[in-house]
């Protein structure tokens, strides 16, 4: 087998487990939604045949403001935009200028690339804006690792700044279905058991394929990814206007912040929540972006509903709002923008030259 080959089988393999667990976690709440909802069917009377979840999903998303769910898109927008011009601050200082066009769409690039394969996107937007603006591959993957730390800091200072306001409610909740939890019965459940088959195929894979993983690309691109970020955190001191760069990295986040604040307001259930609300579902939603599954599917989802339990939304509710901007953004947002970015990307950037030889400069 072909090192290429292995790699292939090697991705094939990580999609299938990331797909396998975002859609069981999706499955697992819907399933624990729709019995709950059934249940207040019949409390309220409303015949069996006459209550499906999924009847109430799709009139949920009839229901919904148009005009908000725009806003929530044009705040993604602003922030990849912003993103864009921030990347290009953080090549500044390495000497090159890269044009703003391909920052921004190799970022809907890579956003795309996450929902076939969680965290492909980052190699794939990469790869293709060293190959565009003819720059080593491992720069690139340097000035991606450090746009991710100063992302991942950005979310601890937000973390904080929800834990301070909402404290009270979030430990409250925390502690009260934890009480409730049963590690035992979790542990014996399919869920658990199937994460920890795929977690050993996956190391076997890992041990099987050692030699070939080592000599691939894969190992390559990890390798340039820790050699590149601490070259990253040497630039990131020869900023040339911090305060600009500073302030790009807040204005991102406040974007973030408005997408789920915005969605709140076009859902009727959620739309008298508040601010406060709407940061703390943000950062358990983030969380759920986080977990590695395709796009944040079943984990966004899980963890939303959980937030807006804090709040007393109801669990029907609150899987449909998950919806709605999952769908909206993940979904639809992203497959629209990520088509059109490998459509204008060849045609605005007709010289440029294939990754092959990127890898040699």
């Amino acid at each position: 087998m072909s090192f290429r080959k292995s790699e292939t089988w090697l991705n094939i393999f990580k999609f299938l487990l990331f797909l396998a667990i975002g859609s069981a976690i999706l499955w697992w709440v819907f399933t624990s939604q729709n019995k709950a909802f059934q249940a207040q069917c019949a409390l309220d009377g409303v015949p069996a045949d006459q209550c499906s979840l999924i009847g109430k999903l799709i009139s949920d998303f009839r229901s919904t403001s148009i005009f908000w769910l725009f806003i929530v898109i044009v705040c993604f927008q602003v922030s990849n935009i912003i993103r864009a011009l921030r990347w290009q601050m953080i090549f500044e200082p390495m000497g090159y200028k890269i044009r703003f066009g391909n920052a921004f769409w190799t970022i809907m690039l890579g956003y795309f690339a996450n929902l076939g394969l969680s965290r492909a996107g980052e190699v794939v937007r990469g790869a293709a804006l060293a190959r565009y603006e003819r720059i080593k591959l491992d720069k690139v993957i340097g000035t991606i690792a450090l746009d991710r730390i100063i992302d991942l800091i950005s979310m601890a200072l937000v973390i904080l700044l929800a834990l301070a306001l909402e404290y009270d409610a979030i430990y409250g909740y925390l502690t009260s279905n934890m009480r409730d939890f049963n590690v035992q019965a979790f542990m014996k459940g399919w869920i658990f058991q199937g994460f920890l088959v795929g977690m050993v195929l996956f190391v076997l894979l890992l041990i099987i394929f050692n030699k070939p993983i080592r000599r691939s690309m894969l190992y390559f691109r990890i390798k340039a990814f820790i050699l590149g970020f601490y070259e990253g955190i040497r630039v990131i001191k020869r900023v040339k206007r911090p305060v600009l760069f500073t302030i790009y990295s807040i204005l991102i986040w406040v974007c973030y912040y408005g997408m789920t604040y915005f969605a709140f307001l076009s859902f009727a259930p959620t739309a008298s929540l508040g601010i406060v609300p709407a940061l703390t579902v943000f950062v358990f939603g983030s969380f759920g972006i986080l977990i590695p599954s395709p796009g944040g599917m079943g984990t966004y989802h899980a963890l939303v509903v959980a937030a807006l339990a804090i709040y007393n939304v109801r669990g029907d509710d609150a899987f449909s709002f998950a919806n709605i901007i999952f769908f909206d953004i993940q979904i639809l947002t992203t497959i629209v923008f990520g088509i059109l970015s490998l459509i204008i990307l060849p045609m605005t950037n007709k010289k440029a030259i294939s990754i092959d030889e990127i890898e040699i400069m």
